[in-house]
């Protein structure tokens, strides 16, 4: 039996957002401007919900020095913000189940390896930006995914002290890690980056793979 959560800490990427295209699209147009070779797109999906500057150290040869990731970094977000106008989309059902969880009062957050104004500019393209209470990235916390500071950052500022009343929900095993070392419960989704075999060797309080069975938490 599945329990009722007052508050749900959302992963964005692959788990709200089909987001893969554009951030495929974004890296491989920003190595063609530094005239680097196209990434495996298996390798790059799988780094998916690592934070942006962590994927491009792994995937870009170790010799490469921190100006140049700086600078790589800088025209990825710049290419992005372009991509982003066509090739984000949500997920089908997502934005019922998000107004279904709004209607009952439900506390909804996003926690993201993405900057907080590139997530406010993305869920204000797929007009799903009222939704959420809080949006917390990189900018909030000191250690990113798996580290659980992202969920104790939520907590904090959303007044929170009961933590079985929360659930995180997610595509990849960054997530589930990150709840499961805050203690607190955690659901993985199959339709993001992830797959299910993956996602279940990080030990998830709940696995789902269709986006109606979210409805079930609340």
């Amino acid at each position: 039996m599945k329990r009722k959560y007052k508050t749900i800490l959302f992963d964005f990427d692959g788990t709200i957002a089909d987001t893969k295209e554009c951030i495929i699209s974004s890296f491989q147009k920003s190595l063609a401007s530094f005239d680097l070779t196209p990434i495996d797109e298996k390798e790059l999906v799988s780094l998916i919900g690592k934070s942006l500057t962590e994927q491009v150290k792994i995937l870009i040869p170790s010799d490469s020095s921190d100006i140049f990731y700086d600078t790589f970094v800088a025209k990825y977000r710049q290419v992005y913000a372009e991509e982003s106008k066509t090739k984000l989309a949500v997920f089908k059902g997502v934005k019922k189940v998000l107004n279904s969880m709004w209607k009952k009062k439900i506390v909804m957050t996003i926690v993201s390896s993405k900057k907080e104004s590139v997530l406010q500019n993305d869920c204000k393209i797929l007009n799903i930006e009222n939704y959420f209470d809080l949006l917390v990235g990189p900018d909030s916390v000191t250690h990113h995914k798996p580290h659980p500071e992202s969920v104790h950052v939520s907590m904090k500022k959303l007044g929170i002290t009961n933590k079985a009343s929360l659930l995180v929900i997610g595509d990849a095993t960054f997530d589930i890690d990150m709840g499961n070392a805050a203690s607190v419960d955690t659901c993985a989704v199959t339709w993001g980056v992830h797959s299910r075999n993956l996602l279940l060797s990080s030990k998830p309080t709940y696995i789902i793979d269709n986006v109606a069975d979210l409805s079930k938490f609340i």
